[in-house]
């Protein structure tokens, strides 16, 4: 691992770092007997309550439209949730595979359940979703 991916994977704010917590996140809301919608609509509302109180969020997303257009798979959540950070979609279109490949695994680690995509499936609506974010 070289020390670009060894950042993007374990550095502090990472996309390594941030989908583990939030597919951790889901697995508590999962164990607390929430379903798997309910456990995806929490880790929306835990994530853009975390931001905005650190004033970290450019846009508040709809949840109903974030959650249906994620087709309930965690990685695709997550990725969305993280476009809406101040910076975050300057930072992650130089090194786009690299952080969607990072995000798919340590999901597919954490919450394999929670994945509905292949990565090929994922990266696919990855870049949709900056091609149609409005930042």
């Amino acid at each position: 691992m070289g020390f670009k991916n060894f950042i993007l994977r374990k550095g502090l704010g990472s996309p390594g770092q941030t989908a583990r917590i939030w597919a951790n996140n889901y697995n508590q809301l999962l164990a607390h007997g929430y379903s798997e919608r309910e456990a995806l609509e929490g880790v929306f509302s835990n994530f853009q309550h975390g931001q905005s109180s650190v004033n970290n969020l450019a846009q508040v997303s709809s949840l109903e439209t974030t959650i249906k257009y994620s087709d309930d798979d965690l990685a695709v959540l997550i990725f969305a949730l993280l476009c809406d950070t101040k910076g975050y979609i300057q930072k992650v279109l130089p090194l786009f595979d690299e952080t969607t490949e990072i995000i798919y695994e340590e999901i597919q680690k954490i919450a394999p359940g929670s994945i509905q995509f292949d990565l090929q499936g994922f990266k696919q609506k990855a870049r949709n979703i900056l091609m149609f974010h409005p930042y």
